[in-house]
């Protein structure tokens, strides 16, 4: 059954902010996580400008983060709001992320490796740490679980990483799998270098990815990741790897992307079968991807269709979202791609 979650803020968050209900506001929706008992957690985006509506009122925009717990029932029952992780407003690339784990709770992470716990309710947080991350609290950006529990992590732009042990009432030692760049590189493509020392666990990454993808596709016309965007556990030792070309293009059609499949000891085993431009998630920026666990299947969802893979990266099957050019046909593509934009 498809539920939608309507936009909804909270009667403290509009009253304390004094948010003007009439006007517009900037919202988009990140992250959606579901607890086995059906509870589900959206991770959204909001911005709202008084200057936009008054140009005398010189008080700062209104942006953050907002947490929202919906019932099984789609019906909203708490939410939380968080200042924006970073002072990046508006950019391509998300700057926070969401993970319900083992027990229950929700880890909230942001961009700069930082990540907090809140309770089942969102009733309380506190900020967690991997082991020897020394005085400053570290965690990682993005986490996501394995079948069996573990976390697999992105820290920052550069690092894959996965821990050793489940997930428990304390964050696991992580080991770092992969890096986009063993090295800093100093050209603007190429992402702020982030090694695993000193963020989550220690030691040097196992491989490095960007050198894998140069002995797979040699020669200057070659794909050319320039950061990394997320990694999804297909089982406990492979991984989904979302790499993304550089940044100010990645918005356009037929820039560079690659879903790539990886090990848990770094190797390179291949991608998901997408062309970048017939089949291109930059238009939208839709570069994200869903995986059943149970029954080995990847799934990919952008403007051009709805896509489906085997754990191999082989296409099964694709659901175009174009139609025949009737009347009715023309109007629901256009509702579909809207809706591909929107989120």
């Amino acid at each position: 059954m498809t539920r939608g979650h309507p936009i909804q803020l909270s009667k403290t968050l509009v009253r304390d902010r004094e948010i003007d209900l009439d006007n517009t506001f900037e919202w988009t929706h990140r992250s959606v996580c579901t607890r086995p008992g059906g509870d589900r957690y959206v991770l959204s985006d909001l911005a709202y400008n008084y200057y936009r509506y008054d140009s005398t009122d010189e008080r700062d925009m209104v942006a953050g983060h907002v947490v929202s717990r919906y019932g099984p029932d789609g019906e909203p029952i708490n939410q939380v709001f968080v200042r924006w992780a970073s002072k990046n407003v508006g950019a391509l690339y998300p700057q926070a992320s969401l993970c319900v784990l083992p027990d229950g709770r929700v880890l909230f992470s942001t961009k700069g490796n930082q990540a907090f716990v809140l309770d089942a309710a969102l009733g309380s947080a506190e900020e967690v740490t991997a082991p020897g991350a020394g005085e400053k609290p570290h965690w990682a950006f993005r986490t996501r679980l394995t079948p069996s529990g573990r976390a697999l992590c992105l820290i920052g732009e550069n690092v894959v990483a996965v821990s050793t042990e489940p997930v428990g009432a304390v964050m696991p030692p992580l080991t770092a799998v992969t890096a986009l760049l063993r090295k800093p590189n100093g050209s603007t493509r190429w992402p702020f270098y982030c090694p695993p020392n000193g963020a989550s666990g220690e030691g040097e990454a196992l491989t490095e990815l960007d050198e894998q993808i140069r002995t797979v596709h040699p020669g200057p016309g070659g794909p050319r990741p320039a950061w990394l965007y997320d990694a999804v556990a297909i089982d406990d030792s492979t991984f989904v790897v979302l790499t993304v070309g550089w940044k100010k293009k990645a918005y356009m059609r037929g820039r560079e992307f690659m879903f790539v499949l990886v090990d848990a000891g770094g190797k390179l085993l291949g991608q998901l079968d997408l062309h970048t431009y017939r089949d291109s998630a930059s238009r939208g920026v839709r570069y994200d991807v869903v995986v059943d666990q149970a029954r080995r299947r990847i799934f990919h969802l952008n403007t051009f269709g709805l896509y489906v893979f085997d754990d191999a990266g082989r296409r099964t099957a694709r659901l175009s979202t174009r139609f025949a050019l009737s009347a009715s046909g023309r109007a629901l593509n256009r509702q579909v791609k809207w809706a591909g934009y929107l989120g």
